[in-house]
């Protein structure tokens, strides 16, 4: 298991570029939240890290303040250890109608898990904003980043982004886009 820290975006930039024949291309087999994608909802709100199931391997995503992600990739075993990962992965299993098929408000799981992923980008900025609570800040002119995107072959992209230090830190989640007409009719 091996865990990698980034608060730059050029640093999480080159790691992405670096690795990106481990992730471009195969299929995003399980993305674990403790909540789902809702139509009409604008992002999901949590302070529990993401677990993203590739096809061989399991990202663990931790990325709670703006510009500042942990993410640890490593084999199922290892991933669930920590006891935050575990839970993860165990509340859809846990909820009532966790992925909103009772009253057909949930977007469909098909678009989102067992798809390929085709690209991941890192949105850059580079103005000052708020760290922590106590009002420290990053600098203006610095290389931050901010949405880190997933783009599926279904047309839909997932997008985690940190929260400033403003909420105390959290992290967004969203699903942007719709899924392509052929997705849709079959």
């Amino acid at each position: 298991m091996k865990e990698y820290d980034f608060s730059t975006a050029e640093s999480l930039i080159g790691f992405i570029q670096k690795n990106r024949e481990k992730i471009v291309g195969h299929t995003l087999k399980h993305l674990y939240s403790d909540c789902w994608f809702y139509k009409g909802v604008v992002h999901i709100m949590t302070d529990l890290p993401v677990v993203i199931e590739l096809d061989d391997r399991w990202i663990k995503l931790y990325y709670m303040l703006l510009s500042h992600v942990i993410i640890t990739c490593g084999k199922k075993d290892e991933i669930l250890r920590k006891d935050e990962a575990a839970h993860v992965v165990k509340i859809r299993d846990e909820a009532h109608d966790f992925f909103g098929r009772e009253f057909g408000d949930g977007i469909d799981r098909k678009y989102i898990e067992d798809r390929k992923i085709v690209d991941v980008i890192v949105e850059r900025f580079s103005h000052s904003f708020e760290l922590d609570v106590q009002g420290n800040e990053r600098p203006d002119s610095g290389d931050y980043f901010s949405n880190i995107r997933v783009l599926l072959d279904s047309g839909l992209t997932i997008c985690f982004c940190g929260g400033d230090g403003i909420v105390d830190g959290y992290l967004f989640i969203r699903c942007e886009g719709t899924p392509y007409e052929q997705d849709r009719l079959n």
